[in-house]
């Protein structure tokens, strides 16, 4: 975490700083974007999720419960992550090359 020294009112104290939401250098993303990243991370997480469900055999009953869990939670995870982190979610998934 980072830590900046604030001075307000007169005092100085340190503030630790969340990188992607408390840093006053960065503008919070309105609501509409944080949708719109959630979405199009959970489109991702599908993907993944339909090329995990072509590359692994369901041999079993037991493993269609499985699998029906990591489709709904790789979409969600995927989803989460590129709402809260945005861009930075993009450039670790596909690094710099693509953006």
């Amino acid at each position: 975490m980072d830590v900046e020294r604030c001075t307000a009112r007169g005092r100085t104290r340190e503030v630790r700083l969340n990188r992607i939401y408390l840093d006053p250098k960065r503008p919070r993303p309105s609501r509409r974007e944080v949708v719109t990243r959630f979405v199009c991370g959970a489109l991702f997480g599908l993907l993944l999720t339909g090329i995990v469900w072509v590359f692994v055999p369901w041999r079993f009953p037991s493993s269609i419960s499985i699998g029906i869990l990591i489709a709904t939670a790789i979409p969600l995870i995927c989803g989460a992550l590129a709402a809260y982190l945005g861009d930075e979610f993009w450039e670790r998934v596909f690094g710099r090359s693509l953006l």
